[in-house]
């Protein structure tokens, strides 16, 4: 996985507060990080995979967009050549995803 803080299209914002309004104690402080940016953000998307994280998004009339959404729209954009050595990266850092959601990712790149 590359750097993010050495990709030039990349913007890294520091959220000192995050916002604990009612959003659901099973969300985690990176993606109460997220929404609380995202809520002061108007018009922005955020990047979420937790399903509960994207429903409080839902219901905060926050955009939302997956971490394999988001290497589509860069495979689409021209930023990467080829995706399915990052989804093969992030399936081998742990991250799960099912065949189905794999093979439909792989077939909209084209690959």
């Amino acid at each position: 996985m590359p750097d993010v803080r050495q990709l030039q299209w990349a913007e890294i914002i520091a959220c000192r507060d995050v916002l604990l309004e009612a959003v659901g104690s099973e969300i985690g402080p990176g993606e109460l990080a997220v929404l609380s940016l995202a809520s002061r953000r108007p018009g922005c998307t955020a990047i979420l995979d937790d399903g509960q994280a994207r429903q409080a998004a839902s219901r905060a009339g926050i955009a939302v967009i997956g971490t394999l959404g988001v290497m589509l729209r860069a495979k689409e954009a021209g930023l990467v050549g080829q995706l399915e050595p990052f989804v093969d990266a992030l399936s081998a850092a742990g991250i799960w995803m099912s065949p189905q959601i794999r093979g439909r990712i792989l077939a909209l790149a084209d690959e």
